[in-house]
């Protein structure tokens, strides 16, 4: 997801675009409909000695802000370390 929201480009970039590119956002804010969240969770089996229990590889939120014409204003990537 990382790569693809370097695509995105700030004062530029569209609603139309980010469709696009990335897909139908996962949720939108309760509050703000300009407002897009993507969610990106990569999970894998674990070692033999932890029992086969999932292990979280990635988890990624990206955040996309569009002003009033559609056009994107501000993103944010959070990353698993940054949500910690």
């Amino acid at each position: 997801m990382e790569n693809r929201a370097n695509k995105l480009i700030i004062n530029t970039t569209n609603k139309n675009d980010v469709i696009k590119i990335i897909g139908n956002p996962h949720s939108k804010s309760i509050s703000n409909e300009n407002q897009w969240i993507y969610i990106e969770r990569i999970l894998s089996k674990g070692e033999y000695h932890k029992l086969g229990q999932n292990i979280l590889k990635a988890n990624n939120i990206l955040v996309l802000n569009f002003n009033k014409y559609g056009v994107l204003e501000k993103k944010s990537f959070y990353n698993k370390e940054d949500i910690k």
